[in-house]
């Protein structure tokens, strides 16, 4: 079975071609004016498919994960991988692959021929992988406007993250396609993400006449003009990609304190994507950092004086923001184990769902999930999203992984939760249902495999683990996918099946 570092690696090569780092699906769930706003290439279509997987620093070579094979190959459809492969078809036999606004300059020499002839140096990060950059060749940069203007007024290049890590780390590259202006050697402005033609020149103009994207939200910040909650999330945004942390934080800070009071639509974005905006921020600004901990510290006091559950909420949002999560374990840690305790913890299962499961302790997970089947539910239903979306970023085997292939994992761990919380009846109606949802012999695979890693071998659990892995071989004997049938060997030589 792929294990989550190899999940890790493939999700910080999807959410790298998309946007500048991958927020949670609770994000991309609730930011609705985003998901109704964003441009193409954006992050919010694919993050309200995606599995709680947080904001990763994802400038990074990609990872083959594990093939799958067989009967899954049927599902969905390829369109938007065909679409992007036609526009790289048809960019070919242009005989224009790459793009001809690119010059064959490394970052020093274009400093230099910059400085030579008075030019701004625009410079694209990008990937072989990175499908908005690929959408950007095959648009952007060929229309005749654009290179019409940087012909007069730019020296062009493109810096292949994977290539050429030095000089992408330098300028802390966290996602692609970003796009640099450098004047004189020195970094004026970034963009982060896909623009079109329009989009591109209107912003590469202004940076060349002296004008940065954010200006225009700082001078009314400075003349003391009110901000909208939507103008200061932008502004933070922005902020963020021109790596201005101590510009962001008191904005941050506000947007923390009033978004929710002000827009009260914001209340779930506050508590999911904002978090990770704020984590961004304290990572970035120490000052601003300090200022986080005393307003999540004067939380937790009030918690002690008198429970809240919106105060409750603030605190784990917080510790999140801080990367000190710890704290909220411990606090799980202590309540786990009590009827009121449970029904506490309970409460928070969309907040400490993913924490636990990266702690690796299976009963917590039944712990927590009140309601499996409705859980499955959801999960099965994110799953099926995620693939569609995903097949226009991955190869198909590699979509099936990201999405079914992942799906399949968290049921077996949540199936063997539930076994280890002494709740044998509700995991066999969970196995059940699971497997009428997904009725494939890579589901019965990846719940006795997970079993039999973390549950006692005992004959009520080869009562029922032995007929999922004959099950599971006879269709295997079909579609000969070598790998799965591997898996089911060495899970029925630990469970001592023959």
């Amino acid at each position: 079975m792929t294990d989550l570092t190899n999940t890790t690696k493939l999700m910080k090569r999807v959410s790298t071609g998309l946007v500048a780092e991958m927020p949670d699906i609770r994000a991309g769930q609730s930011r609705l004016r985003q998901v109704q706003t964003v441009r193409a290439g954006k992050c919010a279509g694919l993050a309200a498919a995606l599995l709680l997987v947080a904001g990763f620093a994802i400038a990074e070579p990609k990872a083959p994960p594990e093939t799958i094979k067989g009967a899954d190959k049927s599902s969905g459809s390829t369109s938007g991988t065909l679409n992007l492969t036609k526009l790289e078809a048809k960019a070919e036999k242009q005989g224009k692959s790459p793009p001809l606004i690119f010059s064959n300059l490394t970052m020093q020499a274009a400093i230099e021929k910059s400085r030579a002839e008075k030019k701004v140096l625009v410079v694209k990060f990008t990937a072989e992988w990175c499908g908005p950059c690929k959408k950007m060749d095959a648009t952007t940069w060929r229309e005749a406007r654009v290179e019409a203007w940087a012909k007069d007024n730019a020296i062009v290049i493109e810096v292949d993250v994977d290539k050429d890590q030095a000089t992408s780390q330098s300028y802390g590259i966290k996602a692609m396609p970003t796009m640099l202006v450098i004047k004189d050697g020195i970094e004026f402005d970034r963009n982060v993400g896909f623009m079109n033609a329009s989009e591109a020149l209107a912003w590469m103009t202004d940076a060349a006449a002296g004008k940065r994207a954010i200006d225009g939200v700082l001078t009314k910040i400075k003349a003391g003009e009110k901000l909208s909650v939507d103008e200061k999330m932008d502004a933070v945004d922005k902020l963020l990609a021109s790596r201005q942390y101590e510009e962001a934080g008191p904005i941050a800070i506000d947007l923390w304190q009033t978004m929710a009071i002000e827009k009260p639509a914001m209340f779930a974005v506050r508590l999911s994507f904002f978090v990770q905006t704020l984590s961004k921020v304290c990572a970035g600004h120490a000052p601003t950092r300090e200022k986080v901990v005393a307003i999540r510290d004067a939380a937790e006091e009030s918690l002690r004086a008198k429970p809240d559950w919106n105060l409750l909420t603030d605190w784990m949002s917080l510790n999140e923001a801080l990367q000190e999560q710890a704290k909220t374990l411990e606090w799980f840690d202590r309540n786990k184990l009590s009827d009121h305790g449970r029904k506490t913890v309970r409460r928070f299962e969309w907040r400490l769902y993913s924490l636990l499961e990266a702690r690796g302790d299976l009963r917590d997970l039944a712990i927590v999930a009140s309601k499996p089947l409705s859980k499955l539910q959801r999960d099965h239903a994110s799953a099926k999203r995620m693939l569609v979306m995903l097949e226009s970023q991955l190869t198909p085997e590699e979509a099936m992984y990201m999405s079914l292939g992942r799906f399949r994992e968290q049921v077996g761990r949540l199936h063997s939760g539930l076994i280890l919380d002494e709740r044998a009846n509700e995991a066999e109606t969970y196995r059940v249902e699971a497997i009428k949802r997904d009725d494939t012999p890579e589901m019965r695979v990846a719940i006795v495999e997970i079993a039999s890693q973390h549950l006692e071998v005992t004959p009520e659990v080869r009562a029922w683990a032995i007929p999922l892995l004959d099950q599971a071989d006879t269709a295997l004997a079909t579609n000969l996918n070598q790998q799965v049938m591997d898996r089911s060997s060495i899970a029925r030589q630990t469970l001592g099946g023959q």
